[in-house]
């Protein structure tokens, strides 16, 4: 009897060592054993992959062979214990084949995005949720199967990816800079963005300084400061002769284009 429980006790140790956070679960040896619990953040418009992420990274999880069964039946909201050999493939890392799957919650709420920048996009936010703000596409028409190039305010630019699953196949392509939202994945190692369900934000207004702030009409004791920005704005201009600041001036009517005088400077 006392063999048996120490049996046990080593047994129970044992699986509570071999539980590991996501993060770590990404820095472990392709081909090594895996077991992590996160909450899973997309379904069956992506496919048969699932992706899902913990307080500390994110992660995916696809049914190949000797997988066992359910991970198709996955929705977003799940907490789920899942077991399997991690991989890369095509540059992204996963789970395959998944040996064991526990469901052990649904309905819970879908992690919050992390906001990003387009150059962010990448393997510090793989298989995560992500949102980046006042970006565009490339491309007109209506969204299809495939990669989207897409830009972000400062220019640098980005790749969708839509597969045959996603409801934004057939709707129209936005104009407009938008706030996208979506899951980080890879590729062929281009790590890219695939858009989450309601995951275009057409109504995104984005304020970028878009020349300036430059130096015009320089004088002995004055010079003006000129800048233009992509809506229509006020601004607040300070100066002074130290870190201070102690001259202010609200400039109160919103214009695309300002300028101001700086007044009083020494010869």
């Amino acid at each position: 009897m006392k063999q048996f429980f120490t049996s046990l006790l080593l047994l129970l140790v044992f699986q509570l060592q071999a539980q590991i956070s996501i993060e770590e679960a990404r820095s472990a040896n392709l081909n090594s054993q895996v077991t992590v619990t996160g909450i899973v953040t997309s379904g069956s418009e992506l496919g048969e992959i699932r992706y899902f992420q913990d307080e500390t990274a994110g992660l995916a999880a696809y049914p190949g062979s000797g997988s066992v069964s359910g991970i198709e039946s996955l929705q977003p909201g799940d907490e789920i214990q899942i077991t399997g050999t991690l991989i890369e493939f095509n540059g992204l890392l996963e789970l395959n084949p998944v040996t064991a799957l526990n469901v052990i919650s649904t309905g819970n709420p879908i992690p919050e995005p992390k906001i990003i920048s387009v150059g962010e996009i990448g393997d510090s936010f793989e298989s995560q949720l992500v949102a980046v703000s006042c970006v565009e596409f490339m491309s007109t028409a209506n969204f299809k199967v495939g990669a989207i190039v897409g830009q972000g305010a400062n220019g640098a630019t980005f790749n969708t990816y839509l597969n045959s699953g996603n409801p934004l196949i057939g709707n129209a392509i936005p104009n407009d800079v938008i706030n996208l939202t979506g899951i980080v994945t890879a590729f062929n190692n281009p790590q890219m963005i695939i858009p989450a369900t309601g995951g275009l934000d057409t109504e995104a207004v984005c304020f970028n300084i878009t020349h300036g702030p430059v130096q015009l009409d320089i004088q002995a004791q004055s010079f003006k400061l000129y800048w233009e920005t992509s809506v229509p704005a006020t601004a607040t201009v300070r100066w002074g002769q130290s870190l201070s600041m102690d001259n202010e001036v609200l400039l109160s009517s919103p214009a695309l284009s300002q300028d101001f005088t700086i007044p009083n400077l020494e010869a």
